[in-house]
């Protein structure tokens, strides 16, 4: 009887078994004012360079994230989004065309060349010397900037609605649109700037302000839906895996490692999507404004906020232990089997 009481004590004591809760939170370093209406950020070693739709284009020295610099400021006329590459700076700034501006010398921005065809345009991005810009009448501008200061028109990829923002990753273009003709991210072989092919789309989108890359992965912000994750493995058939809803609407992403940094107009989001299946949100920092755009620099955040300007924030990822108890039920089955079969053995020796 001892033995048996002794077994079934062991197997109902409870069993701690610990796991890992992630919880990342935010520290505001510094804010400095760009013009009122920002709306694209890029970084270059120490500099940050911000576009502003009233403010031109700003470079800041940011070796003290705490006190940014600014350097010199150029002005330029409703500026949106740009891309650097080489020391130059292409800006689309909307009704005045594509503007390239020298920042080797931060101190001493200088505009040395531009491109306008009489088309408001919004967004430029820079690949083995081929720029692409979009512009308002549906079309996709290719130009040949491997001269900065005398850009040359390549070729144009004509479509209906407004394209946005765009990027060039491995010869491909991938080109958001707008418009009541459908919303869509349209993806262009531009392996040959000559004849630019179209490869596929992906169309379940609404306004998209910003999109992200992975691997295999195209990361949406999608207006008031929230991001999606769209599988890109086959652009001719790009597949929707999963979506997160957000608090208000998505318009700046960025990742690091397994980490989503949401833009969502007042409050920077982080969503764990290591799973797919199971998308966690592990920290969030509440400020005014929206955020339009954001680059991730090691533990830093670099965003531009309307109305605020340039807004610098440092995360801090937090292992929080967690702790549960649970009763071995299987093994207390086969402790009872066990102890079973003992008494049966011992029943039989009596007889």
């Amino acid at each position: 009887m001892g033995l048996v009481l002794l077994i079934f004590i062991l197997n109902i004591i409870p069993v701690n078994s610990s796991t890992n809760n992630v919880i990342i939170s935010f520290e505001k370093l510094s804010e400095i004012n760009t013009g009122n209406a920002p709306f694209d950020v890029q970084l270059s070693g120490n500099l940050v360079l911000v576009s502003d739709y009233y403010g031109g284009l700003s470079v800041f020295d940011v070796s003290n994230v705490s006190e940014p610099i600014l350097l010199d400021n150029q002005p330029l006329s409703l500026a949106h989004y740009f891309h650097i590459a080489q020391g130059y700076a292409f800006v689309a700034c909307w009704d005045s065309g594509l503007r390239i501006v020298n920042f080797t010398d931060p101190t001493n921005l200088t505009e040395v060349g531009s491109y306008n065809d009489g088309v408001e345009v919004g967004a430029a991005f820079v690949a083995n010397d081929v720029a692409i810009v979009t512009k308002t009448d549906g079309g996709v501008l290719l130009l040949n900037v491997s001269n900065p200061t005398n850009p040359q028109k390549i070729s144009q990829y004509n479509a209906t609605g407004i394209p946005n923002v765009c990027t060039i990753r491995d010869n491909i273009a991938f080109i958001a649109y707008w418009g009541a003709s459908g919303s869509r991210i349209v993806f262009l072989n531009v392996t040959d700037p000559l004849t630019p092919v179209f490869i596929g789309l992906y169309a379940d989108v609404m306004n998209t302000y910003d999109f992200h890359l992975k691997d295999d992965l195209l990361i949406i912000a999608n207006d008031v839906l929230g991001v999606y994750f769209v599988n890109i493995s086959n652009l001719t058939n790009p597949t929707k895996i999963t979506q997160i809803d957000t608090s208000s609407v998505s318009e700046g992403v960025d990742t690091k490692d397994n980490y989503l940094f949401i833009g969502d107009s007042n409050t920077l989001e982080v969503v764990d999507f290591n799973d797919l299946s199971n998308l966690q949100v592990v920290g969030s920092f509440d400020d005014t404004g929206a955020t339009q755009k954001l680059q991730i620099v090691d533990d830093l955040v670099y965003a531009v906020n309307y109305p605020k300007g340039l807004v610098i924030f440092r995360y801090t990822v937090e292992e929080v232990p967690t702790s549960s108890s649970r009763l071995f039920i299987l093994p207390l089955l086969s402790s009872l089997f066990v102890v079973t079969i003992i008494f049966c053995t011992r029943y039989k020796k009596h007889i």
